[in-house]
């Protein structure tokens, strides 16, 4: 679970690092998750989407800041509709590549009826989602990853896929397209051993 300074409990401190009968160390708060400490801190990326968002409007960078304000939008819808105070980074990430399908899509259909000008601000607006993706895994990690899922489910035959890409989408977290995991698990255990 992630802390964030607002949810830091206040407590007296008093008797320095040994600490006594009536006070608590600041190690036994770090200890107890009450203070995380300052190597633990990392930004979430909801929470960097929001700052960068807050930056973008500094500095007047128009698209920029409407690709973020609507995708902070979408994650509110998410937090209301999940009923949840913060998402963790893969609800992000899934909410993120949702936005890049769109872009894709409306991409497409901008090219389709001749409208250069919006292909590229939806090109640009694309770059910038992208940008929050994690670096996405090569073809032969993937393999990897599907091998050892195999070895672990013990699937032999295609019904057992299932099984497999539960294990796999756990171990990838948003690092490689479904599709292609898909295809892949789907080859490998329909070829012959």
């Amino acid at each position: 679970m992630h802390l964030g300074i607002k949810d830091c409990q206040v407590r007296p401190f008093w008797g320095g690092l040994a600490g006594n009968a009536e006070g608590i160390t600041l190690a036994h708060q770090i200890g107890q998750g009450v203070v995380p400490p300052a190597a633990e801190r990392v930004e979430m990326l909801e929470e960097k989407i929001f700052n960068d968002y807050k930056q973008a409007l500094k500095n007047k960078e128009t698209i920029r800041s409407s690709t973020l304000s609507f995708l902070r939008s979408e994650i509110g819808n998410a937090l209301i509709e999940k009923r949840k105070k913060n998402l963790d980074d893969a609800e992000v990430i899934s909410i993120i590549k949702k936005q890049i399908k769109q872009h894709q899509d409306s991409i497409e259909q901008f090219k389709k009826g001749n409208r250069q000008d919006l292909v590229d601000k939806e090109t640009r607006e694309l770059e910038i989602l992208k940008s929050y993706l994690p670096e996405e895994l090569s073809v032969e990690e993937v393999k990897k990853i599907v091998e050892e899922a195999i070895r672990e489910t013990q699937a032999a035959e295609p019904k057992d896929m299932g099984k497999v890409m539960k294990v796999v989408l756990a171990k990838i977290a948003g690092k490689a397209d479904g599709k292609l995991v898909s295809e892949l698990v789907k080859a490998r255990l329909s070829a012959p051993v």
